[in-house]
Order: structure tokens, then sequence, then C-alpha cells
């Protein structure tokens, strides 16, 4: 496969995909509430931890903060036979620290773990 190999890569995130969130974040539409069912989670999600939860993303949540937060750390991307996945790493701040792995790749695959000795992380 040409192209293949791995190379650096940082969250970018386009302007246009967060305005397009904070508008329908902005516009949802929320059902009614079943009667009796006001603070309970015996119908599906609570109407109003739902509407806690998208206000914080409306109004509170700041991505470009947590964009650049995720960016501190090296991250890359690779191609393979096998399609395109990604990871990323940074070693403990103890010397002889233990490396924290994260990994991504196709759909429901993902691994987080840290390598080397535990308690030394």
């Amino acid at each position: 496969m040409s192209g293949s190999g791995v190379r650096p890569f940082q969250v970018a995130v386009g302007d246009d995909v967060l305005d397009d969130l904070q508008s329908r974040l902005e516009r949802v539409r929320w059902p009614d509430e079943v009667p009796g069912a006001e603070g309970s989670w015996t119908y599906g999600t609570d109407l109003g931890y739902l509407q806690e939860l998208v206000a914080y993303w409306r109004d509170g949540y700041d991505w470009r903060a947590q964009e650049k937060a995720i960016n501190e750390f090296p991250q890359f991307r690779a191609e393979g036979r096998a399609g395109g996945g990604g990871g990323g790493q940074t070693r403990g701040a103890r010397v002889n620290g233990g490396v924290w792995w994260g990994g991504w790749g196709w759909e429901g695959a993902g691994a987080v773990g840290v390598v080397g000795d535990r308690g030394s992380v």
C-alpha cells in the first residue's frame, strides 16, 4: 500500500464543525417527560440530566482548551494493510517511569494502557 507509515498527528477540529455542533445544541427539541418519571431513569435518560448536559456542552465546554490539552501529548497516525489507526504515548514523570500508550483504529477498537512497571509511573 503506498503512503504507508507513521506520521505525527494533532487534533484539529474545524470551526465549521464546532459552529454546526453549537447550532444543533441550540436547536434541541426536547420531548415531553413521562408523567411521574421526573428525576428518574425508569423510561430512559432523565430529561433534567440530559438538559443539564446539553447546556454544559452548549454554554460551558471549551473545546479549544481540550484540543490544546490533547495536543500536548505526542500522537501519531499510521496506515497499513488493515487500514488506518493512530495512538499516542508519553513517558511517566518518574525516573524509569512506564510509558502511557493509547491507540485507536477501526470502529470499536481501542486500547489504553501503561507499558512497564506500573509502580514507577
